[in-house]
């Protein structure tokens, strides 16, 4: 079951990853834009971890500054036809995100669902 998981995570990630470098092709900006976020996201980590007595006012200045990218993000992505989440992962499930267990730790409400496809997909994958 794990593996059916894997395969099914793996594939959206994989289509996630060809879009983005097909809308990174076309729109160059974004792909800065996400580098700057990961920077972005990057600092706020240092700060977080620092014993810094202003790391509250640092990390709400990249948060803003992260919040205004993002906005710039989705205002060219719209500007050119895509929707402002066209570059997530689309997972099967948004609860566990196609891992079969949710926050919790329990076993998804997808879990019966995806077990008779992951059972036909193990025996197809054993022929």
């Amino acid at each position: 079951m794990h593996r059916y998981y894997d395969k099914i995570r793996k594939q959206a990630e994989a289509e996630a990853n060809e879009k983005k470098e097909h809308v990174y092709s076309l729109i160059p900006q974004v792909r800065e834009i996400d580098e700057e976020l990961r920077l972005c996201g990057m600092e706020m980590s240092k700060i977080i971890i620092s014993g810094s007595r202003d790391k509250k006012q640092l990390a709400a200045g990249y948060k803003s500054k992260a919040a205004r990218l993002s906005g710039q993000k989705a205002a060219l992505l719209t500007e050119n036809g895509y929707s402002a989440d066209c570059m997530d992962t689309k997972y099967r499930c948004e609860i566990c995100r196609d891992s079969g267990v949710d926050d919790n730790g329990e076993r998804c409400v997808c879990f019966k669902e995806i077990q008779n496809e992951a059972e036909a997909w193990l025996i197809s994958s054993k022929k």
